[in-house]
C-alpha cells in the first residue's frame, strides 16, 4: 500500500507532463485511490480544458464513491473557463480529500478547502507542501507580482565568458548540457532573447530533441526594430514572435511584422533602453507565466538590474576564454562586496565534464 507521500508524489510527477502547456493556469496532479490502491490518476493538460480532478474522477466513474482523492493543488471553487471542481468532488461522493498546498489565487485561497468540509469531507492539507508549491512557482509569482516567472540561462567559460572576444560561441558547453537546456526550453510558455544575440547569431529558438523541432513563441527586446527582415525569426507562423519596442519606433519599421502578424508590443524605453519590469507586465498579459531568458549579456543584465530573474541556470564549461572574452553581465556593476547579489544554489548537476547549478534569486 503506498504511503499518502508516495502517492502525491506520483501526481506531482503526472503533473509535469503538462509544463509549458497550461498557462496561465498552474500545473496540477491528481489521483484517486480506494483501498489502498490508486484506481485512477490524471493531470491537468491545457488550459481550457478539465482540471486534472474532474480527469481522474471521470477515470474513476462509480469507484469514486467514498474514495480519497490526492490534488497538488487546492480544488477550485469558482466558475472559469470550466465548473469549479469542489462541486465535482462532492457529487462524485469522495470521502476525503488530500491537498498537496492551498491555491494562492485570491479566488481559491481556502475557499474551495472551506467548501469541501462543509459538505462533510474530510480534508487534510499539507502533503509534500514545499514539493508542490514549487510545482507553481510560475502560477504563484504571476499572481501576487502580475509578471511572469523568468528563468535566465547562461552557457560560460569557467572565468565568466559567454563569448570570444570576436562573439564566436557556439560551442562553449557541450552535447549533453545542450540537450537539457533544450528540455528546460520546452518547460516554458516562451523564449527571450536581445537583438543583439538575434544580429550575432540569427537563432531559432526551437526546441529540438531528437529529430522533432518544435517552436514556442519568442520575445525579442529590439526598441528601435533593429531585426533585418531575412531574421529566421521572421520566418515563424503569425503570432508565434513577439517583438518588444520602443514606444516611438519607426511606425515604417513596424509594418513588416504587422504584416506577418506578429506582435508588437510598445514598452516603456530608459536611455534607449527597454524598460524591462514594463516589458513583462505587457507579456503577462498576454497570458505569459513562464519566460525561459537566454541572453546576451546586455539584456541578461537589464533583467538583472530591474531584480526580474527568479532562477539562474549556470552552465559551465571546463574552457578559459580570457580577459578579452564577453562578460556575463556587462552592465551589473556593484561598488562594494556588500551590494554583490548572493545566490542560493537549489541543485548541481554534471553533464559529462560541464556542470549546471540552478540558483535561485
Amino acid at each position: 500500500m503506498p504511503s499518502e507521500n508516495e502517492i502525491m508524489k506520483q501526481a506531482i510527477a503526472l503533473a509535469k507532463k503538462a509544463s509549458g502547456n497550461t498557462a496561465p493556469n498552474p500545473l496540477v496532479g491528481a489521483a484517486v485511490v480506494k483501498q489502498g490502491k490508486i484506481i485512477a490518476s490524471a493531470y491537468h493538460q491545457k488550459a481550457g480544458t478539465p482540471h486534472a480532478e474532474i480527469h481522474a474522477l471521470k477515470k474513476a466513474k462509480q469507484k469514486a464513491k467514498g474514495a480519497t482523492l490526492f490534488v497538488t493543488l487546492e480544488p477550485c471553487c469558482h466558475h472559469g473557463k470550466t465548473p469549479p471542481c469542489v462541486e465535482a468532488i462532492i457529487a462524485a461522493g469522495i470521502k476525503n480529500v488530500v491537498v498537496g498546498c492551498k491555491d494562492p489565487n485570491p479566488l481559491v485561497a481556502g475557499k474551495g478547502i472551506r467548501a469541501l468540509r462543509k459538505a462533510g469531507i474530510t480534508v487534510k492539507v499539507g502533503v509534500l507542501k514545499k514539493e508542490c508549491e514549487d510545482l507553481i512557482k510560475d502560477f504563484s509569482h504571476k499572481i501576487k507580482t502580475n509578471l511572469p516567472y523568468v528563468i535566465a540561462k547562461v552557457a560560460v567559460s569557467l572565468d565568466g565568458k559567454i563569448a570570444t572576444s570576436t562573439g564566436e560561441s557556439k560551442w562553449i558547453t557541450n552535447e549533453q548540457t545542450r540537450i537539457f537546456v533544450h528540455e528546460e526550453r520546452k518547460k516554458a510558455d516562451a523564449i527571450v532573447v536581445g537583438v543583439g544575440t538575434v544580429l550575432a547569431d540569427d537563432p531559432r529558438l526551437s526546441i529540438r530533441l531528437g529529430k522533432k523541432e518544435v517552436f514556442k513563441p519568442a520575445v525579442v527586446f529590439d526598441a528601435q526594430l533593429r531585426m533585418p527582415l531575412k531574421s529566421k525569426l521572421y520566418t515563424r507562423k503569425a503570432g508565434q514572435l513577439i517583438l518588444c519596442v520602443s514606444e516611438n519606433v519607426d511606425l515604417k519599421k513596424t509594418e513588416a511584422a504587422r504584416k506577418k502578424g506578429h506582435h508588437l508590443l510598445k514598452c516603456k524605453t530608459l536611455k534607449g533602453q527597454i524598460v524591462v519590469r514594463d516589458a513583462l507586465h505587457k507579456l503577462a498579459q498576454l497570458g505569459f507565466q513562464q519566460l525561459f531568458l537566454e541572453g546576451g549579456g546586455r539584456l541578461l543584465s537589464s533583467f538583472l538590474n530591474e531584480n526580474c530573474i527568479q532562477e539562474l541556470l549556470y552552465c559551465q564549461a571546463p574552457i578559459i576564454l580570457g580577459g578579452s572574452g564577453r562578460d556575463v553581465f556587462p552592465n551589473f556593476h556593484p561598488q562594494k562586496l556588500s551590494n554583490a547579489l548572493k545566490l542560493m544554489p537549489k541543485w548541481r548537476k554534471s553533464f559529462g565534464d560541464d556542470l549546471v547549478t540552478c540558483y535561485n534569486f
